[in-house]
């Protein structure tokens, strides 16, 4: 079959196949808008149809030049998270440039000289590009920031090799086109990455701290009327036990309202009233979500109040991902995709402040796809490997102009041997990227780790995902008026590993002075993403004081496990119980006793936290699995 009619047969199939993903050319310019960033919340989780609704192609102005971690409309200040990306594309300012052009401003390409058996060689280096926040106000002005290079990925814009060439997303496939690339439409592909979707559930036994408020102030105007004039002290008694239920336990029981309203029938409108809020109660009781893992040791460390969990999942379909949407330890419906899950209870200091501790933050995601390109690696951002579905619609029309252009020159017939064979081969590469557009995945790594190509979820890294629920956290902990985040040390709890997993843990999770070892002073991951934002907030990071049980119930039955960690067994003394008044097996540990305090490592809260956060951590880069001689 001649060359010609090869290319004409394969366009023809290849449009057929990817109908569906061809856009007008004016995708060039415009990209589909999905809704704006989903702010996780407590929720019981939206459908997919409700995060996809109504999509429409919109046209949006030029971003400003400068800025503090946008992602477009609605207003920043209402987001949790923004985009250094963006704010670093918009910096660029309004014109088109090359995927060169592009690359050379979005990342940093270096080298490094190293010596091998003697031999000087060097080393190529992709490193995030750093860039200042100079003219903006807030947290961040004034200070030095950087692209994260997950970022590119997840958005789409781009994917690459250690060295920082091009292999996959919407600049690759325009360098392909030979087109240039407005910097709108690249800020669109910011705003649609998924990770801006992301949506958190809460599952607690207690009521969400704008409820209890509610409750807490209804119950008090209520009981306090009636008691200022009548002096009964049974109110009293019921206002004391129903006020500190709201404070210490999940749901207060329903008074005998009917008995009240018979003893005082002048007040018997405000004690209806408060019948309803008891029958509100009651629905807000059944959507609830309980914790799954409280009385587990192996996940969380005994002793704390208010123990939540929750599920950072993406609650919608992910082309070319395998159906099994609900996996790891939360499978409910309305956790699709779960990305991470944290476990979290609330602590005190000795001199009264409030600590959010942190017990687990982990990923079952992405566990498997990172240990396969580990064991491989392999670049967890390189399209040869992993494949982007998000934005495919943008990237498909310059691939399709790309391969129009190479099938021009072969229907041309005016070109050499040499020059028609690279024609062919390039039109060979596109059509396998487009395949795998198409859903078919890459394959790279061995089938043994095939969910490593076969499946993609944003906030692969480690320390990505680590990163985006200590900033969840933060936020949380300045909304509920805490006074430090947290880390449960390694040494206290085995989190459900065995000895193979201890490095794994002890990495992430770090001892009390925040380091991979008692005495080292090479932070983990978790405590070193604590210290990062100590820096950006202007707080402080280091070790704290927790304690073990309630400090306002002194007597405590203490009680000793062995916690195997990395080979070592450690000792730990933890409070199995502890009660209000003297019960048999237990001792007097008042709330100044030194004995009823373990040590971790923490960050202060600040105000500032409170403001929008950047997404994906700060720093990082990729380096090429080998060298060359120099």
């Amino acid at each position: 079959m001649a060359l010609k009619d090869l290319f004409k047969r394969g366009i023809s199939s290849l449009l057929k196949k990817q109908k569906k993903d061809v856009v007008d050319p004016s995708a060039v310019q415009r990209v589909q808008n999905q809704p704006q960033q989903v702010l996780p919340q407590e929720t019981k989780g939206t459908a997919l149809q409700t995060v996809r609704k109504d999509l429409a192609i919109q046209q949006y102005p030029t971003p400003p030049r400068t800025g503090a971690l946008q992602m477009g409309t609605p207003p920043t200040q209402n987001l949790m998270f923004g985009s250094a990306l963006y704010d670093r594309i918009a910096q660029k300012g309004p014109g088109t440039f090359t995927a060169d052009e592009w690359m050379k401003f979005l990342t940093d390409v270096r080298e490094r000289n190293l010596k091998i058996f003697g031999q000087n060689y060097k080393e190529k280096v992709l490193n995030p590009v750093k860039f200042n926040y100079d003219n903006t106000s807030g947290y961040l002005a004034g200070k030095q920031t950087s692209v994260p290079l997950e970022e590119l990925f997840d958005s789409n814009i781009a994917a690459f090799s250690p060295t920082g060439e091009l292999t996959g997303g919407v600049l690759h496939a325009a360098k392909l086109a030979g087109v240039k690339v407005p910097g709108k439409v690249l800020t669109d592909l910011v705003r649609l990455n998924p990770v801006n979707r992301l949506q958190a559930t809460e599952f607690s036994n207690t009521l969400t701290e704008p409820v209890r408020k509610r409750l807490y102030q209804k119950f008090k105007n209520t009981f306090d009327k009636i008691n200022n004039q009548v002096k009964d002290p049974e109110i009293s008694r019921l206002l004391n036990r129903y006020t500190d239920a709201l404070e210490v336990r999940p749901f207060p029981a329903k008074p005998n309202i009917a008995l009240l309203m018979g003893r005082y029938p002048q007040f018997k409108k405000e004690l209806q009233q408060l019948d309803f809020e008891f029958d509100d109660l009651e629905r807000v009781k059944k959507g609830i979500k309980p914790p799954r893992y409280e009385n587990e040791s192996g996940y969380t460390f005994e002793g704390g109040q208010n123990y939540r969990e929750t599920v950072i999942s993406l609650p919608e379909e992910i082309v070319g991902n395998r159906p099994t949407k609900y996996f790891g330890h939360y499978k409910d419906k309305g956790l699709e995709n779960p990305i991470m899950h944290i476990r979290y209870d609330t602590r005190f200091k000795p001199n009264g402040d409030k600590i959010l501790m942190i017990h687990e933050i982990q990923s079952d995601t992405q566990q498997s796809i990172a240990k396969a390109l580990r064991k491989n690696k392999i670049s967890g951002y390189d399209a040869s490997v992993r494949v982007n579905p998000y934005q495919k619609d943008t990237e498909i029309a310059f691939l399709l102009q790309a391969r129009q252009k190479l099938g021009d020159k072969i229907l041309a017939g005016n070109m050499g041997r040499l020059e028609s064979d690279q024609a062919a081969r390039g039109i060979k590469s596109i059509d396998k990227v487009l395949r795998y557009k198409g859903g078919s995945g890459a394959s790279g790594i061995g089938s043994a780790y095939d969910t490593a190509t076969a499946n993609f979820y944003p906030l692969l890294d480690r320390s990505s995902y680590n990163n985006y629920a200590v900033k969840y956290l933060l936020n949380k902990a300045a909304k509920e008026k805490f006074d430090y985040v947290a880390v449960i040390p390694t040494n206290y709890m085995s989190r459900g590993g065995g000895s193979g997993k201890a490095l794994g843990t002890i990495e992430n999770y770090g001892f009390a002075n925040g380091g991979k070892t008692p005495t080292g002073k090479s932070l983990a991951v978790i405590p070193s993403e604590m210290k990062k934002q100590a820096q950006l907030f202007d707080t402080t990071a280091g070790k704290i004081k927790f304690s073990l049980s309630d400090p306002n119930k002194p007597y405590k039955k203490v009680s000793t496990k062995d916690v195997d960690m990395g080979g070592k067994t450690y000792k730990i003394k933890y409070h199995e119980d502890a009660q209000q008044s003297q019960q048999s097996g237990m001792r007097f540990i008042g709330k100044y006793d030194l004995n009823l305090y373990g040590e971790a490592y923490g960050v202060k809260v600040s105000p500032l936290m409170l403001q929008t956060q950047k997404l994906y951590k700060k720093e990082g880069g990729l380096v090429q699995y080998g060298g060359w001689k120099k």
